[in-house]
Formats: structure tokens, C-alpha cells, sequence
């Protein structure tokens, strides 16, 4: 027998004897998740009930037996058990699930004889298998929009398993601190995974402080809880717990006892038994900042771990103008000069920020950090050779802030590092510097999801930005349950841009965020501002943008603009034929931050930047269109190329590289239709009927469809009965195949009456026409329609006359089906 394997911890993965099954329907998993999880027979009508509550009863009943079949057809028929009522997926020894596995390692702990919230060494490999598996949120980014009951119990379960997560990384944790110096850096790595999903958690952030402590890091120890006191503040406006004020008072004056457990702990050296020497303040520049920092606290963990590596010397941070970099830059500078972060090893000679920015010229790069370090200059010798002498013996670092513009002194850069070995650089730019052993940390925006409350949206760091600039102009502001939509909206719009989400939240004290989502939506230069603290080239996206534009080559300017048309990313044989863009000119975008790359091999623009890149597309009268043709061509054309393999064994496979191309496949499709192109629109439209077909987006599916049959019914109108004949008989068989595929969405979604009369003008026009492939189609699915309704002789007429046709043309498949058809019809009328 097969072996099932259900991954529903993280994004939904299945395996069939270890080979990736792709479901083709949301549905289909959502039914195997429920069925799986929940561990019990349920009633067919419930399921239809919980999956299509939209639907009347029996669609939604035909509805489930179609997600049935697919399952049984994909997975084998035997896992779900079925009977006329009810439905369930049994547990087997071949069946395995991964969420069923952690709770059985977390019930074994429980049989180990002490209270549930104890440990004893026996926990320890069942507690570190459970918490290996929950690699992510239940179903993670998986939703039914249309089905909000299974969403509610979606959040519920997800809830009861971090419960459970939760508490098997605490007694992992305690259970490891009890190990002595062997097993205390797991425990601290634990104990960050577990504040890492829990950070309002206050017996994680004081567990984490001890642990700290106990492994020697005092420092960072002591970090941690300023970390806390300042999240405490900005998420809730409280202070710490009592407790952990006294925690942290202990660590300070290493009065803390030593951890519990059988291994002994080295004694513990008080600040009576030795002073530290008074430091002397490390020398520096940085500028002070007005606002906290705001989130990236990972990143900023992992850049000072590298940092701190004798090997690492260059590390440039690069992204789009406007993401982060230069706040990200200080804020490991400023950690570098708290006493807990222990830097005054490293950099005794100080740290030092050089704003690049304002310089015309790369040839006074040297002449910049001279001054930004206090170094004089004399007019004897020049200035790159007096700041590497000056360099040559220092341990400094030096923060080289928007290099972008002076890329060509790169090579002062590289000379500094060679000749000064205790210098290390930190870069920002929106393009690399391209020098041996960069080490580059590419950003992006601040994270956010879904927003289903505001306790769970104050989680992420992009809304946490938003309500503190929104404090800045509105001191009051309270972010309600009813403004989330609106904010999940604007973050999207600016993909969590730092610099995009201040901007937005200065309009605060006139709009709301709902008007502000709303404006943003169709008016880019809504997003600037007037605050004299802010860089000028900051002060709106626009002027962030242009600054970008300038840097780029003629070339590199006609690629870019060229590349907005595409929707949702696109792949670089795409991006060649629609853009004229060769792998030389993504590669340059690409170092220019201007282009992101997934590790699929999807390139896509930020969204910002593809909406001013369409403004300079959209002012070249003759490229944008002629662009915008080469994309519909484009895209269009592989719909149409991906017919046979939508029938035959690799239907999963192409459905999934399809669905991977649907904002283009869309803005394709009606761009072709609004230039009134009937010829490319009718060689891909049966792809596109079936494509939306599979996923089951009947309404789109209606819609996109309903849109074209309408544009060829006014060119029928305005060329007349005088047009010649085979221009009247193209237009006539391009609306009747339209009209057929409408009608089955339309059918799909229970609208008789209107499917009725589409079917009856389709088959009208295809009759007349040298049309039997699509005229076949149109009867076998009227008379689905039909059959639907309960009029079976009716339906066997029409199916009759389509297998007739069928016959002597029909590709297998298609004959398959349509015999499947009045199989099905012949049953009901009891003709066995």
C-alpha cells in the first residue's frame, strides 16, 4: 500500500510515498486538513455546508463530490472512507500526519510519571522531535475566503497548537538549563524561538536573560532586557514585571544564583570581589535618532554576529531607496556602542558615520571621512594616501552611508581595507560594491499578514511603525478592529516600506486610515511630506524614485519602464520578450535594487517602483502600447502551448506554472480584449476556460469571459450586415465559443436562466459555422445543464448530438468526458 504523508504545520505540503502531490483546489486541501485534524466522521451535508455556504444545498453537495473525486483521483481511493452520509479519513499505519505526531510526542512526556508541567531527562527527545516538527503556523497563509466557518476554526486550531508549542519550548528550555555549560546554548536557542513567536511573553524574556547569564554573556543578558523595557513600551506603554527589574539588577551585579540541576556551576564572581576598570567613552558621530527603531531585531541580531567575525571586514546593505538601510546601519552602530554589546575591543578607536549623499563626486570620498574622523589634511601628500597612513594601524568602524552614487570609488574602499587591518566597513546602497569578500545583506520592508485583530497585527513590525509615526502627528491615535482592512491594504500598496508607511501616517491628522488606503490607491504623489528632520530626497516616494532614476543607464531606463506592464513578477525568457531585457541588464537592475529575485527564479519589481516606472511607460505615446502587445502576445500565446499538457499527465504540473502567472495571464487577457486583438483572444481562450475551470474561479472565470463576448458582440454591431461574410462568420464563431465557456461558469454558479439563454445563442452562431470541435463542446455542456436541472431526455439529446459530432474529430479526452457525460444521464433516466 501507498504511504500518505500530510504536512499542515507551515504552508500545506502532501507527499505520496515521498513524491509532492499538488491538489488543484484550495478546497481540496482545506477538506483533507479538516477531515485529518479533526479525526471524525462528518456528515456530507455539514462539509458542504462548512466549505460552500454560499451555495444551496444540492450545489454545494455536487460541489463536495467533486472535491471528492479529485482527492480519490490524486491520492488513491483508499484513504477517505465514504458512505452516503458521511465522510471521514481513518486513521492508518500508512497514513501520517504531522500535526498528529507532535501531539502524540508531547501526550508521551505526559506518561513519564511527574506533572505535566515538569520535565525529566526522558522529555528531552520527544519534546526537541516535537517542536522540530512545527515548522510554522497551521495551513500557513492558506484561507478560505469564501468559507469564514472554516477560517474560524482554522484560527482556532492554530491557536491550540501554538498553546501547545509554546509549552513544550518552555519545559525543552528549563529541561536544558538543567544540563550545565553542555546543553546552555541550546537552551538560549530555543528560548529566542520561543520569544521569537511569543514576544510579549515575560517568563521567555527573563528565561532568556538568565540563560544569558548562566553561559557567561552577561552583556548580552543585559541587552535583552533593554530590548524588553522598549517593546514593553512601544507595544503596550507599560514597564516591566517587578520581577524582572530584579532579575536584571542581579545579572548587573552578578548576584544572579546559579541555574538548578544536577551539574555544578562555576562560582560566581561578585562586583565585591573585583571592579572593572572605569571605560573611557568610545569616540564616534553618530547622529542621534528622534524615533526608536523599529523591528528587524533578527537582522540586526545576525549583521552584529557577523560583525563580530575577525574574517568579515565589508558588509554592504543594499535595497531600494526608501526600505531601511541607513536606520538599520545605525542601529548596529548604536548597539556597538552600548557597554553590553562589549565593542570597545573591537573599535577602540571609535565609530564613525559618512554620509555619502551629499557629495558630487567620488574623488572626496577621502576628503569626507578625513573630516568625519577629524583627521587634518595637508596639501603635501593626497588626501586617500594621508587617511590610509592615519588608518593603517586604527581599529574603527566606519558606516559609508548611500554609496550608490559613488560607485566609481569603490577602489579607495578596497585599498582601506587592505592597508587597515582593524577597519571594517558597513555600507549602505541600492547597488552592491561589487568588492572580493563583500558581504552583502540584501532588505526588504518590515513585515506584516493578514490582520485579523489588533493584537495579533501589533506582532508585526510594519504596523508597529505605523502607529508610531501615527503617535508623531496624532498623539491620541488608537488603531481599531475596523481600520486593519485599510492598513493591510496600505502595507501591501508599499510593501512594508519603512520610508512609504511614515510618509502615509503624516496624513493623519486630516484623513483616516481608510482614506488614506484609499488615496494611496490612485494618487502616488499623496505620499511626501514637508518635515524639515528629513532628507529632502526623502520627503516623498517620488523623489526617492527619481533619485533612483537618474543612476540608471538610457538602457537600463527603457528596460525598467519596459518591465512595469508584467503583474505578480515574471521569468526572464518573459522579460526578454516583452522587455528586450538580456540577462546582462537584470543582473544590473538586480544589483541596483530596482529588481528582487525569488528562489524560483521569478523576478519582480516593488510595487512602488513598478507604479512610477508605468508613469514614464505610460508618457511614451508609441512603447506603451507596443510593449503592452508584446506582453498579451506573450502570455496569451503560452496559454495556448499549454493546452495538450492541461489534458494529459502533466495538467498538475502546468496548472501550478500557470497559476504561478496569473496577474499577467489576467492583465493579458483584457488588455487584448480592450485593443479588440479577437484572433489572439479566441487561440487562447478555451486554455483560459479550462485553466479557470481546474482552480474553480467561476466568477472571474464569468467574468473575464462575459468582458470579451461583450467586446465582439459590439464589433458584430458596428461592422453590420454589409461586412464581408468571413469577417461576420469570424466574429459569429469567436462569440458562440465565448458565449459556451460564460455559460458554464455561469451554470457553476447557479444562475439558470442566463445560462439557458447563453447556451441557446452559442450553439445558434456555431451551428451555421465550420465549428464541430467547439460546437460539440457547447451541446455536451448544455447538456450538463440539463441534467442539472433534472430534465435527463432533454440533456441525452444534446449529448447524443455532441457525441455525434464528436466522433469523427474529437481529441480522446474530450470524447472521454462527454461519453462520461451520458453515462451519467443514461443512469438517471434508468437505462442500466
Amino acid at each position: 500500500m501507498s504511504r500518505l504523508a500530510l504536512y499542515f504545520f507551515g504552508t500545506p505540503r502532501i507527499e505520496l510515498d515521498g513524491v509532492p502531490v499538488s491538489l488543484s483546489h484550495n478546497k481540496a486541501v482545506a477538506f483533507l486538513a479538516y477531515l485529518s485534524l479533526t479525526r471524525q466522521h462528518h456528515t456530507r451535508l455539514a462539509l458542504a455546508a462548512l466549505l460552500w455556504p454560499d451555495y444551496d444545498p444540492a450545489n454545494a453537495r455536487r460541489e463536495l463530490r467533486r472535491i471528492m473525486w479529485v482527492v480519490n483521483k490524486q491520492l488513491g481511493p483508499e484513504w477517505l472512507a465514504l458512505d452516503h452520509q458521511a465522510v471521514s479519513l481513518p486513521l492508518q499505519p500508512d497514513l501520517w500526519l504531522d500535526v498528529a505526531q507532535f501531539r502524540e510526542l508531547l501526550v508521551e512526556c505526559k506518561q513519564h510519571g511527574h506533572p505535566v508541567t515538569a520535565v525529566c531527562p526522558a522529555c528531552l527527545e520527544p519534546l526537541t522531535q516535537a517542536v522540530a516538527l512545527a515548522q510554522g503556523e497551521l495551513l500557513a497563509g492558506f484561507t478560505l475566503p469564501d468559507s469564514p466557518d472554516f477560517d474560524i476554526w482554522q484560527t482556532f486550531e492554530t491557536e491550540s497548537l501554538q498553546r501547545e508549542l509554546f509549552g513544550a519550548l518552555e519545559r525543552l528550555v528549563q529541561l536544558l538549563a538543567q544540563g550545565g555549560a553542555d546543553t546552555i546554548e541550546q537552551a538560549i536557542t530555543y528560548a529566542r524561538h520561543w520569544l521569537a513567536l511569543d514576544p510579549l511573553h515575560e517568563p521567555a524574556q527573563r528565561q532568556l536573560m538568565q540563560l544569558y547569564a548562566w553561559s557567561g554573556q552577561s552583556a548580552a543578558a543585559l541587552q535583552q532586557y533593554k530590548r524588553w523595557v522598549d517593546l514593553l513600551d512601544q507595544e503596550l506603554g507599560l514597564s516591566p514585571a517587578a520581577e524582572t527589574t530584579a532579575l536584571f539588577e542581579a545579572i548587573k551585579t552578578n548576584r544572579l544564583p546559579p541555574p538548578p540541576g544536577p551539574t555544578a556551576s562555576p562560582p560566581v564572581v561578585t562586583s565585591a570581589s573585583i571592579a572593572p576598570p572605569a571605560a573611557r567613552p568610545l569616540p564616534h558621530n553618530l547622529p542621534p535618532q528622534s524615533t526608536p527603531f523599529i523591528g528587524r531585531e533578527a537582522a540586526l541580531d545576525n549583521l552584529q554576529q557577523r560583525l563580530n567575525d575577525p574574517a568579515v571586514r565589508l558588509i554592504t546593505i543594499v535595497g531600494p531607496g526608501g526600505i531601511g538601510k541607513t536606520r538599520l546601519a545605525l542601529a548596529l552602530a548604536m548597539r556597538h556602542l552600548e557597554p553590553a554589546a562589549g565593542s570597545g575591543a573591537s573599535f577602540p578607536d571609535g565609530i564613525y558615520f559618512i554620509a555619502l549623499a551629499p557629495l558630487s563626486s567620488a574623488d572626496i570620498i577621502a576628503q569626507t571621512i578625513a573630516a568625519e574622523i577629524a583627521l587634518p589634511l595637508t596639501s603635501t601628500q593626497e588626501p586617500a594616501a594621508q587617511l590610509l597612513t592615519y588608518l593603517r594601524h586604527r581599529r574603527m568602524l566606519l558606516i559609508l552611508d548611500n554609496f550608490e552614487h559613488v560607485l566609481s570609488g569603490t577602489s579607495l574602499v578596497s585599498d582601506l581595507l587592505q592597508t587597515a587591518a582593524g577597519v571594517k566597513v558597513v555600507a549602505t546602497s541600492r547597488e552592491r560594491l561589487n568588492l572580493a569578500n563583500e558581504i552583502l545583506w540584501p532588505i526588504s520592508g518590515l513585515n506584516f499578514a493578514e490582520l485579523p485583530g489588533v493584537e495579533e497585527a501589533l506582532g508585526y513590525e510594519a504596523v508597529r511603525l505605523f502607529v508610531q509615526c501615527a503617535r508623531r502627528v496624532r498623539p491620541d491615535f488608537v488603531l481599531h478592529a475596523e481600520d486593519l482592512p485599510h492598513l493591510e491594504r496600505l502595507l501591501q500598496g508599499v510593501w512594508g516600506m519603512p520610508l512609504a508607511i511614515e510618509l502615509a501616517a503624516t496624513w493623519l491628522n486630516m484623513l483616516s486610515v481608510a482614506e488614506i488606503a484609499a488615496e494611496l490607491s490612485h494618487n502616488l504623489d499623496f505620499l511626501d511630506a514637508n518635515m524639515r528632520d528629513m532628507p529632502e530626497r526623502h520627503r516623498s516616494m517620488r523623489a526617492v524614485f527619481d533619485h533612483s532614476w537618474r543612476l540608471l543607464s538610457v538602457e537600463e531606463q527603457q528596460v525598467l519602464r519596459r518591465l512595469s506592464v508584467f503583474k505578480g513578477g515574471f521569468r526572464r525568457d518573459a522579460a526578454e520578450a516583452v522587455a528586450g531585457a538580456n540577462l546582462r541588464i537584470l543582473s544590473r537592475l538586480l544589483n541596483k535594487s530596482l529588481l528582487r529575485r525569488s528562489t524560483k527564479g521569478h523576478y519582480d519589481l516593488h510595487e512602488l517602483i513598478r507604479q512610477f516606472a508605468a508613469e514614464r511607460l505610460h508618457t511614451e505615446i508609441q512603447e506603451e502600447p507596443s510593449t503592452r502587445d508584446r506582453h498579451s502576445h506573450y502570455y496569451l500565446t503560452l496559454l495556448q502551448l499549454c493546452e495538450p499538457a492541461l489534458t494529459s499527465r502533466r495538467q498538475i504540473e502546468t496548472l501550478a506554472e500557470l497559476n504561478a502567472e496569473i496577474d499577467n495571464l489576467r492583465t493579458a487577457w483584457y488588455w487584448t480584449v480592450d485593443r479588440q486583438q479577437v484572433d489572439l483572444m479566441r487561440r487562447a481562450a478555451w486554455s483560459l476556460w479550462y485553466f479557470y475551470e481546474l482552480r474553480n474561479y467561476s466568477q472571474e472565470g464569468e467574468a473575464a469571459l462575459r468582458r470579451a463576448g461583450e467586446m465582439v458582440q459590439a464589433l458584430r454591431v458596428s461592422l453590420g450586415a454589409t461586412s464581408p461574410e468571413q469577417e461576420r462568420a469570424k466574429l459569429a464563431g469567436a462569440l458562440g465559443e465565448l458565449q459556451a465557456h460564460q455559460a458554464f461558469f455561469s451554470l457553476r454558479q447557479g444562475h439558470q436562466s442566463q445560462t439557458k439563454a447563453l447556451f441557446e445563442s452559442s450553439i445558434s452562431l456555431l451551428r451555421p459555422l465550420q465549428e464541430p470541435a467547439m460546437l460539440a463542446h457547447a451541446l455536451a455542456h448544455y447538456g450538463a445543464f440539463y441534467w442539472n436541472i433534472g430534465q435527463f431526455d432533454q440533456a441525452a439529446d444534446c449529448l447524443t448530438e455532441s457525441l455525434e459530432i464528436s466522433r469523427a474529430f474529437m481529441h480522446p479526452w474530450q470524447l472521454a468526458i462527454f461519453t462520461s457525460f451520458m453515462g451519467v444521464v443514461v443512469h438517471e433516466q434508468g437505462k442500466y
